[in-house]
């Protein structure tokens, strides 16, 4: 499962982010190794960019995208928060993460709760 500073590298570098031992390795890139000196300044500016608005409606759109397809995979009407926790799970996601990322798609307001516990469509 990616960490969040994984997290916040890939989504600043474009590429996927893997730990190594004392080194972050970018994925799709060979050979390419950052040195702890390197990771850290990437991290500085990307650490930079967490209160950028663009960087945030961008993370929130790929978050929202994940939780409205999985709950298209569940056929898209009304289903219980439970199951699309699940299969958010199934996706990769912990369960706090799948948590958050309904909450997302709740506060944004592409989902709504219902009375009875399920999610549905506005």
């Amino acid at each position: 499962m990616t960490n969040p500073k994984q997290f916040v590298l890939s989504r600043f570098l474009g590429a996927s982010v893997r730990r190594h031992g004392d080194h972050y390795l970018l994925e799709g890139v060979p050979g390419l190794v950052m040195s702890g000196f390197e990771e850290a300044a990437v991290w500085a500016d990307a650490a930079k960019d967490l209160s950028d608005p663009v960087f945030e409606a961008q993370r929130t759109r790929n978050v929202l995208d994940k939780v409205m397809a999985a709950f298209a995979a569940l056929g898209g009407q009304m289903t219980p928060m439970m199951a699309l926790s699940q299969r958010l799970e199934q996706a990769g996601y912990s369960a706090a993460e799948a948590a958050s990322a309904i909450e997302v798609a709740i506060a944004s307001g592409a989902l709504v709760l219902t009375a009875m516990g399920a999610l549905q469509r506005p």
